[in-house]
């Protein structure tokens, strides 16, 4: 396992953890991370729909080299 430097001392992100997981089921918490959600899908929407868009071509293009090498198997059969 990996030794990181953490900027924040031990203490101080366990007692968040701690925290966090006695709270993140509140309702109040969830309507937060749901804000934060929106928020950075809006400033990195152009982003998301770019990175959609490219695995949209590459099934495609994944999707024609197969069919074209059925059709070679095919044809030399």
């Amino acid at each position: 396992m990996e030794n990181k430097n953490y900027k924040t001392p031990v203490y101080q992100r366990n007692s968040f953890n701690t925290y966090y997981n006695k709270n993140k089921d509140k309702e109040e918490w969830k309507q937060k991370r749901r804000e934060a959600q929106k928020k950075w899908y809006e400033a990195n929407k152009e982003k998301v729909l770019l990175k959609k868009k490219e695995k949209r071509q590459e099934k495609i293009i994944i999707k024609e080299s197969e069919e074209k090498i059925d059709i070679e198997s095919e044809e030399l059969s």
